[in-house]
């Protein structure tokens, strides 16, 4: 598929920026990616450090170094130098991002761009600094998203959109690139019809159109997926194991992108006698794969019938930047409090018209009312607030496990 076949719909807002690849004719979503504010910015695949080896274990045949972040980086003494020492400062690559406990795995083998990159920034010069850190960023979501070319991009919000169309003047972006921005109290994912679209991605379950479906499980080690009859087993007319298997891969590869699943992914596939239809999984996998933008390594299928696979982690997956875990294991996941304080804001941007003559209070627990009184959500409050030319008042109600909109 071309850039010219492409829409990018961009919601960008103080603190949160929501991203949304479309096919311009009939809006199959292609890629998806949520950007929300923090603390420290976590090591992302194709970050340069610098950093300073802590540690040599000779069993795990590795260095751990430190890169100025929470967790130590992993270098295998495979991608450092020969003659690397406790306290060397070395220039380093992060080829995957780190997550649960664990931190980014990064390599001293760099490339010519790579290169090139610390070059550009000035890090190997006398002004350069020596202490571990963030040397050069990779390419953020939108930078990503605006390669592909797409024919148009929308943007809901002002700044922006200027900033775009500004790129479009000078060249940076295709000068035959339509750049659009949204008005209007309805948000453009929701006129979009992304909404919904989002919150399937967040779900642990996806229907197939025979009438299966397939669970998706994110863990600590892996993300386990189970492909399930579904309406055969509720005594349905489905079309058998090979034609739900083969659905579950097409599902498989789309939901990995649109969700950034990534690391290891082991999936529990309907059981197939024949070694033909097993022949047929494998080569529908690698098809199905073949396009994702991230590396991945596919197994072939195990004695159990179990497959595994690897995908890069370049980035925190969709699950963790929204989500949290709770409860035993961490096998339930919850909306982060400043999540639903953005949905607050949305829902209240669309709910304008309800408020004519009256203050609007949105009604939240204490999390979510710190997100929207001091924390992450505060500056799109204040942006809302100076576009209606009204304050908002915030309550806080320690039952709700979401957020109520009403009068002041």
């Amino acid at each position: 598929m071309t850039g010219g076949d492409l829409r990018l719909l961009v919601e960008d807002q103080p603190g949160l920026r929501r991203l949304a690849m479309v096919e311009a004719q009939g809006g199959r979503l292609v890629d998806l990616a949520v950007e929300m504010a923090s603390g420290v910015r976590a090591p992302q695949a194709g970050d340069l450090y610098r950093g300073r080896v802590a540690r040599l274990d000779r069993a795990l045949e590795a260095a751990f170094v430190e890169v100025g972040t929470e967790r130590q980086a992993f270098l295998p003494l495979s991608q450092a130098p020969p003659s690397v020492s406790e306290g060397d400062l070395l220039e380093l690559e992060v080829r995957r991002a780190g997550g649960g406990a664990k931190g980014p795995k990064v390599t001293a083998a760099l490339s010519e761009a790579a290169r090139a990159r610390l070059a550009a920034a000035g890090a190997g010069g006398a002004q350069g600094s020596r202490k571990p850190g963030l040397i050069a960023a990779a390419a953020d979501p939108l930078e990503e998203l605006l390669r592909a070319g797409p024919r148009e991009i929308v943007v809901d919000g002002l700044p922006l959109c200027r900033a775009l169309e500004r790129r479009r003047q000078d060249g940076t972006i295709g000068g035959a690139t339509q750049i659009t921005g949204h008005v209007g109290d309805v948000p453009l994912w929701h006129v979009e019809d992304l909404e919904e679209a989002l919150e399937l991605r967040l779900a642990g379950s996806l229907d197939l159109p025979s009438g299966g479906r397939m669970i998706i499980e994110p863990g600590e080690t892996l993300t386990a997926v189970d492909v399930d009859r579904g309406a055969e087993r509720a005594g349905g007319t489905g079309t058998g194991a090979k034609a739900t298997n083969l659905e579950a891969v097409a599902a498989l590869a789309r939901e990995c992108r649109l969700r950034n699943l990534s690391g290891r992914i082991v999936v529990d596939f309907l059981e197939m006698a024949k070694a033909g239809d097993r022949k047929a999984l494998e080569h529908a996998l690698k098809a199905a794969f073949a396009r994702d933008p991230e590396p991945i390594k596919l197994f072939p299928i195990g004695p159990s019938g179990l497959v595994e696979l690897t995908r890069r982690r370049r980035r925190p997956p969709l699950h963790e930047v929204l989500m949290y875990p709770v409860g035993e294991l961490g096998r339930t996941w919850v909306r982060r409090p400043q999540v639903i304080a953005f949905a607050a804001l949305r829902a209240l941007r669309k709910a304008r018209a309800d408020y004519a003559g009256a203050a609007p209070l949105i009604a939240a627990a204490a999390p979510v009312v710190t997100a929207l009184v001091s924390g992450e959500a505060a500056a799109a409050r204040v942006a809302l607030e100076e576009r209606w030319g009204r304050g908002i008042e915030v309550a806080e109600q320690s039952d709700l496990q979401t957020f109520e909109l009403r009068r002041a």
